[in-house]
């Protein structure tokens, strides 16, 4: 099962401005000055779940492989998460396996990474 949204992912530091169609994008940073990036359309991936009993079987890669298909096809540039993580199970390794990278840095004090992937 999953659900998406379309959202946007804000390049701050201009790493990926080899990509079209972003929109400049004014955000408050940190040290509290205004700053500039560029928005890029993604799609969000808002839940993302495989049944207990049929994980490790490659059904969460070939949803990833589809909503990459997807955000190629509507013109996104990035995949987008926020993966969970708690003491008991945590997303993120099976989101870095498949290429994502974080977005901030990890913290023990919240129950999610915020992550992306390029298509």
């Amino acid at each position: 099962m999953f659900v998406i949204s379309r959202g946007g992912f804000l390049d701050r530091d201009e790493e990926f401005d080899d990509l079209p169609f972003g929109k400049p994008w004014s955000y408050v940073g940190e040290d509290s000055q205004m700053h500039l990036g560029t928005l890029y359309p993604t799609i969000e991936i808002d839940y993302l779940a495989v049944r207990k009993d049929l994980r490790d079987k490659g059904y969460g890669s070939e949803i990833l492989a589809e909503l990459s298909k997807i955000a190629q096809n509507t013109g996104c540039y990035f995949l987008t998460v926020d993966a969970y993580h708690d003491a008991e199970y945590s997303a993120i390794p099976f989101y870095e396996k498949r290429g994502f990278f974080p977005l901030q840095e990890f913290s023990e004090d919240y129950d999610t990474l915020r992550m992306a992937y390029r298509v």
